[in-house]
Order: C-alpha cells, then sequence, then structure tokens
C-alpha cells in the first residue's frame, strides 16, 4: 500500500473529508499526448533491431512438472567488435541447491525469502552451432563463479562472429520447476514458466557481455528479438503466454501424446517470453482499442478478475498519453492461485501476473494497484529495456512512479483507499516509506548491493517514486513531458542513467538534473524547517537623524493605524536543493505565498503588512515528498485561528498513523 501529502500544512499525508479536502485528479486520462510529444513520437523507434530470436517447442510433463525443450537461438552480433564467446543465462539453477548465489544470498524484508519444497534445475542436452553440428556446450565454463552456482555459463567458440554475422544455435534441455519460491515453478496443477529455457545475456553496443548469475534481488536483462514458440500441454490446461495465439501449428510437427494438445504463440520485438498452464483457469477476454485483453484466474476471482480488467480499460490510454502507445497486440493477466502468491507480481513482454486475495473490500485498490503496477512494466522493462540487474532504479522506480501517478489520476487523494472519513493515496505513504533508509545506501547500484530487502524496497521502489514525484509536482506538467520525452526517445535503445540524467536537464534544466543526480547517486536528502519568527507592531521611525543643525529628532508615529515589520526564517537541511513555497497566514484571516529556489543553507522573509503573523506553512501543497521530516512544517503562533489549529491537529495525527502503517 501507499499514499500522498494533501494540500494542507503538509503534516498530512492523509485526507479528511469532513475537513473539506477534496482533490480533482490531475488529468484526463483520454487526453492526447502534449504536442512536444506528439512530435517525439514520430521518431520513435518503431521497432528494434533483432538481435537474439528464438524458435522452441516445449512439452510439459504436468505430474513430474518438467518442461521438454528444444528449439534454436538466432543471434546476430549488432557491434562493431568480433566476440569470441557467448554467455548464456540459465536461471532455474537458482533453485538447484542452497549453495547457488540465489538461495545462499540472505534477503531479509523481501519476497523470495520462502523455503523450496522440490529443487528446480536446467540441464542442458545438446548446445551446438547449426550448421557444422559443433558440439559448443562441450567446452563450455557451467561455474563461473564458483563451484556452485551454475545459474549462467561462458561459451567459448572455436572462432568468433564478425561484426554483422549471424549464427543459429541448436539446443535441447530439460527444465525441472522448482516448488513456487520467487516468480517461477508449480504449486499443485497449476504451473508458472518464466526463465525456463537457455537465455543468450545481452552483448551490449561495447561489446561487452552483460552477464550475472541470478541474485535473490536481481532481475532481467537481454537482448530484442522475435519469438516462436510451440507449447504442448493436457487438453485439461489453459495457457497464457506471451504474444498471440495461432491457430497453425508449425510444419512437420509430429502429433502430440495422448490427451496432450499444442498450442503456437508469436510475438516480435520483446526479450523475453514466459508463460502459465493450469487445469483451474477461468478465462475472460475483451478487445480494448487494439488490443486483445486476456484474464486467466482462479474460480471464486470473477468480481476481482473485472476489477483488474476495469484497470486496464484505464491503463491503456493513461499511459498512451504518457508514454506512447502500446506496440502490442495482445495482453494476458494471470492471477495464481491463493497458494501460489510467490507467482504473482511480475512482469513479461505482454503478459502479467497479478495476485491477492478472492475479495478485497471496494475501499482498498490494492488489485488496481499491482495491475497498474505491472502493466507499467511493459514500458519500464518491456519497451525502454534497462539493465534491470546494474540500475534497478531505472526499471523499478520508474514504474513505481507511473503506478503512483497513475492510480492519482484516476483516483485522486483515495488513490489506495478510502476508509470512512480517511482518504490515502500513494504520495505521502511512497514518501514515508522511502525516507526510511535514505542514509543507509545509495539509489543507483546494482540490486545485489542493497544491504538488506526492505532497503531495496524502501529506496528503488518508494524513494525513487518520491524524487520523480517531487519533480513532477514541482515542475508541473513540464515533467510529465520530459518523462514522457525519455520513454519515447529510449524506446528499444536500452538507456543508461547518463541517458535519463542528460534528457531532464534538457527538458527540465540542469537545476532538476542535479537535484536527480544528488538525490539518486549520493543519499541525497532535504530537511525544510520554519526558524526564527520575528514581527512587531511598528511604532514608526524613533531617535535623531541627520547632521549638525539639520538634526531631527523624532518620537515615532506609526506609519498606519496598524502595522507590522519583521522576518520569517526558513531552514534547508540537507544535499538536496528545489524550490520551495512558503505561505504566511496573517491573524486578520489573510494568506499569502512565495516561492524560494532552496538555494542556500537559509533565506529570510520579510514581512510588512497590516496584521500579525499567525502560522507559517512550508510546502502547503505537499510538492516536496521527499522532505525528511515534515512535522517542523509549520509553526503555529499566538492568535493562530482555531480552523488552523483544528487541522494542524489533525495533520499530526493523519502523519503519525501513516507512520505506524507503513512502518
Amino acid at each position: 500500500m501507499r499514499t500522498t501529502p494533501a494540500a494542507s500544512v503538509l503534516l498530512a499525508s492523509a485526507c479528511f473529508t469532513f475537513l473539506g479536502c477534496h482533490d480533482a485528479p490531475l488529468s484526463a486520462s483520454e487526453q492526447p499526448p502534449s504536442p512536444k510529444l506528439a512530435r517525439e513520437e514520430e521518431a520513435m523507434l518503431s521497432a528494434p533491431e533483432e538481435v537474439a530470436s528464438y524458435t522452441l517447442s516445449a512439452s510439459l510433463d504436468e505430474k513430474e512438472h518438467v518442461v521438454h525443450g528444444e528449439g534454436t537461438i538466432r543471434f546476430t552480433n549488432r557491434t562493431d567488435t568480433p566476440t569470441s564467446s557467448l554467455w548464456v543465462h540459465l536461471y532455474m539453477n537458482a533453485f538447484k541447491n542452497s549453495k547457488s548465489v540465489f538461495l545462499s544470498e540472505i534477503v531479509p524484508g523481501f519476497r523470495g525469502s520462502g523455503s523450496v519444497t522440490r529443487w528446480g534445475a536446467i540441464d542442458v542436452k545438446k548446445f551446438a552451432l547449426k550448421g557444422s553440428g559443433e558440439d559448443l556446450w562441450a567446452r563450455a565454463n557451467r561455474r563461473p563463479n564458483g563451484p556452485d552456482d551454475e545459474s549462467e555459463a561462458e561459451i567459448p567458440l572455436s572462432a568468433p562472429i564478425a561484426p554483422g554475422q549471424t549464427i543459429e544455435i541448436e539446443m535441447a534441455w530439460d527444465t525441472t520447476l522448482p516448488s513456487i519460491v520467487e516468480r517461477t515453478g508449480f504449486q499443485d496443477s497449476f504451473h508458472m514458466v518464466g526463465q525456463w529455457f537457455p537465455k543468450l545475456a545481452r552483448l551490449d553496443e561495447h561489446a561487452v557481455w552483460a552477464h550475472f548469475p541470478f541474485h535473490h534481488l536481481a532481475e532481467f536483462y537481454s537482448d530484442f528479438g522475435n519469438y516462436d514458440v510451440t507449447l504442448e500441454v493436457p487438453d485439461a490446461y489453459v495457457v497464457g503466454a506471451t504474444g498471440v495465439r495461432s491457430a497453425a501449428l508449425k510444419e512437420g510437427a509430429g502429433a502430440p501424446a495422448t490427451g496432450h494438445r499444442r498450442v503456437r504463440y508469436t510475438q516480435k520485438n520483446v526479450h523475453d517470453f514466459a508463460w502459465t498452464a493450469w487445469d483451474h483457469f477461468v478465462e475472460r477476454e475483451e478487445k480494448m482499442g487494439d488490443v486483445a485483453v486476456r484474464i486467466l484466474f482462479p474460480e471464486g476471482y470473477d468480481a476481482i478478475a473485472e476489477r483488474e480488467l476495469a484497470t486496464m480499460r484505464f491503463a491503456f490510454p493513461h499511459f498512451r498519453a504518457r508514454y506512447g502507445p502500446y506496440p502490442y497486440e495482445t495482453l494476458t493477466l494471470v492471477h495464481p492461485l491463493p497458494n501460489a502468491d510467490e507467482a504473482g507480481g511480475m512482469e513479461y513482454p505482454t503478459l502479467i501476473t497479478t495476485g491477492g486475495a478472492w475479495a478485497v473490500p471496494s475501499f482498498a485498490r490494492a488489485p488496481e494497484i499491482i495491475t497498474v503496477h505491472e502493466f507499467a512494466h511493459q514500458y519500464f522493462y518491456g519497451l525502454v529495456a534497462s539493465n534491470e540487474m546494474k540500475w534497478p532504479y531505472l526499471d523499478e522506480g520508474f514504474t513505481s512512479f507511473a503506478e503512483m501517478e497513475a492510480m492519482q489520476t484516476w483516483y485522486g487523494h483515495a488513490a489506495v483507499g478510502r476508509l470512512g472519513p480517511l482518504e490515502v493515496d500513494e504520495y505521502g505513504a511512497q514518501g514515508v516509506i522511502g525516507a526510511r533508509n535514505v542514509h543507509d545506501d545509495v539509489i543507483a547500484q546494482p540490486a545485489h548491493k542493497f544491504r538488506s530487502g526492505a532497503t531495496y524496497g524502501s529506496l528503488i521502489y518508494s524513494r525513487m517514486a518520491s524524487i520523480l514525484g517531487t519533480l513532477r509536482r514541482t515542475y508541473g506538467d513540464a515533467f510529465i513531458d520530459a518523462f514522457g520525452v525519455y520513454a519515447r526517445r529510449f524506446r528499444f535503445r536500452h538507456p543508461e542513467p547518463a541517458d535519463f540524467y542528460a534528457t531532464m536537464e534538457s527538458e527540465l534544466g540542469k537545476d532538476a538534473a542535479a537535484f536527480l543526480e544528488e538525490a539518486i547517486a549520493k543519499k541525497g536528502w532535504v530537511d525544510f524547517a520554519v526558524g526564527s519568527v520575528f514581527g512587531e507592531r511598528s511604532a514608526g521611525d524613533k531617535g535623531l537623524f541627520g547632521e549638525s543643525a539639520n538634526r531631527e529628532k523624532r518620537e515615532g508615529t506609526a506609519k498606519d493605524p496598524v502595522h507590522y515589520e519583521g522576518f520569517i526564517e526558513i531552514l534547508r537541511r540537507g544535499t538536496l536543493v528545489i524550490p520551495v513555497e512558503v505561505e504566511i497566514r496573517f491573524k486578520d484571516g489573510s494568506r499569502t505565498r512565495t516561492t524560494w529556489d532552496g538555494k542556500g543553507e537559509a533565506t529570510r522573509i520579510p514581512l510588512d503588512g497590516p496584521s500579525y503573523v499567525a502560522s507559517v506553512v512550508i510546502d502547503p501543497d505537499g510538492k516536496v515528498l521527499v522532505d525528511q521530516d515534515l512535522s517542523n512544517n509549520t509553526t503555529l503562533l499566538s492568535g493562530t485561528p482555531p480552523s488552523d489549529v483544528t487541522f494542524s491537529i489533525a495533520s499530526l495525527v493523519s502523519q503519525w498513523l501513516l507512520q505506524v502503517l507503513f512502518q
């Protein structure tokens, strides 16, 4: 669950309807992209270069929970440098024994910490160069990370692959599915089959293989290509998979085993393929614009399935306007069975898994949030395709912001839910959660370098969402355009952090880019606080003025019947520099606002007016989501109107509730 500060004294991260807090959605999801984004879309890549394409056939042994596979990889060296080896991910070996990198890394506070009740593995039977038949697997280094981990392999080549050269590899393998620990495996007759085939690592533009063992917190990274996959399953099983279902099977395919059938899926311009098979799926289909949406779910989950479909009806036009068109014909949603939750909350090209109980109260948005989040990964993972292991914030952090922005647009301040008079949205909760570990780790580091799963989750998901949310609220629609430019400009291009910083600088300016780099790469933090407040009624000038004979004595006469002078001191602690608004509320009920650029450690705002100051509020609209301590953002002085006192007390209570709920 998540939340955001309401437009109040910014001690509130929840909105009380009895206090009259009614915020409209930020924008309409049906709006077309801005002219700037429309121009960017014209120059956007319509398809990636084909690098690694797979033609695969696989059969599921539903009793032994084993997938028997064979097929070919077609690989083209798109770099300017020959490569003399291949690196292959064998992710299922992460579940082979307790000494694998994945299972030996103790990562408390995050998913995937359950015990393995059935070990998994991938056994390569054949890995040969097509044409020559050369056995490449015989010379493979199958344990490059030590004697106990086999989740990747380096394969030397007898002759290097020249720039522009294409090779084909013939392979056969058996994948033994583990009990579901994280993302993949089986539970009873339910099968979620992800990272199940020998998969080439990505050869980057510098001709360096971006390879790594399967770390507990890491995800995946690979190149784009085309997939043609034929699956053999028992007749009673419903299958969901990446891509488009085809009625026609490949020519030359033999008859399936008795009681089994074959289904074929094809998809161009993706970098992975996953599938699920279960004999108890209920299925619904719906056309949403140009996309055929299919949802698979357990019996009795009809109401949740409808909520997830309703989420996609909102999400397609919203994400299209923000980040560009969804380029595929299909999307499959999979809601796993109740005791297979670890298979939920995951993304693959054109296939996402959701999760949760069969009944969730309508005031709680958990089904909507997880569906929006996983669909957002179709952009920030699927299309933009950064290195998730090396820079997870470019994936999960950007996705969390896109989720937060979508839910805020759709539900306003009830984005997480509404209970009685209390509305809880995402922005405030993300700020509270993200602030917990801001001094513990930098955000810009590989996933497996984080101190704990709790720190990883707090910083990569919530803190990163709050950083981007701060810019969104500070710069308004200019940031939405800037982020949309990034999503379009780097579609299919595998961008790195420097590409993101450069885009933000060109679109928003150097101050915004500097704020991002400080916050992401340097444990950046900020705490705005009200310092001194001084004011007194002016009695005019008193004393001696002038020289010698012209000297004048003044006794002090007020300029006006009531006139007050003084100053308010605003402090900025920490390293982040961001503009902030300050609202001054006077005893006579009037208010005024001023904006400080946040540069320097403090500023003084002069006072000169007809009424004494009653209260000072820093960031009254809750724009600075990364403010470390909201309790010092306001001060109440003598004569504060009762309504301000009441609201401040309610805000303190709501802030306390958020900290209790989200710690």
